[in-house]
Parts: C-alpha cells; structure tokens; sequence
C-alpha cells in the first residue's frame, strides 16, 4: 500500500489485511485474489467463505483513490501448486452475493 508521509516521501507498505483493517490509503494492491489463496483453500462452509467476503471487502475499500487486485494465472515455475483461476468471489455472477452479504 503506497501512501505519502508528513514529510511528503512516498513509502509502500506491505500488510495482511487483517492488519490493513481500519486503515486508509490513497492506493492499494491487493495481491493473490485467485481461488486458493482468496478464498483460502480451506474455507468450504458458508460461514468460512463468508469471512473470506468480508475479509475481500475489507481490502478492496482501504483505497481512498484506486485499487488494483492482482492474480498469478501460472504459479512459478517452481511452485508445487496449480495454475489458478480468479477468485470465485470475483467472479461476475458472485460480486453482487459477495457485496450484498458483505454490505447486508
């Protein structure tokens, strides 16, 4: 997350969203939001994918001006894992699910 100081240096800053929670900053990148990863791959009951939402909101609404959200459809070359695929909760028939049960 890239924000300027009080003495006008731009730093980027790099934090979970947990710890991003009640924060603001006028640019965000939100990385890894490929099924898997965002959801995590253990969340399977409603209950576990609908923190997974909440925690998606979260990050995507610590930007003041733009976000970006970023996905790796290939793994590195060295990764165990498969390729992947945008987040389901991205996906355009789950973002108004997503926002509505986010939102209520």
């Amino acid at each position: 997350m890239l924000r300027a100081t009080k003495q006008e240096k731009p730093v980027v800053q790099t934090m979970t969203i947990h710890t991003a929670k009640g924060g603001e900053w006028d640019y965000v990148f939100v990385v890894g939001v490929a099924d898997g990863e965002l959801p995590i791959f253990h969340a399977k009951s409603e209950n576990e994918l609908a923190e997974e939402r909440r925690l998606l909101y979260v990050a995507v609404t610590r930007a003041r001006n733009a976000v970006w959200l970023y996905y790796a459809p290939m793994p590195h070359a060295h990764s165990y894992k498969k390729s992947k695929e945008l987040s389901s909760l991205l996906q355009p028939a789950n973002v108004q699910r997503t926002l509505t049960q986010v939102l209520g």
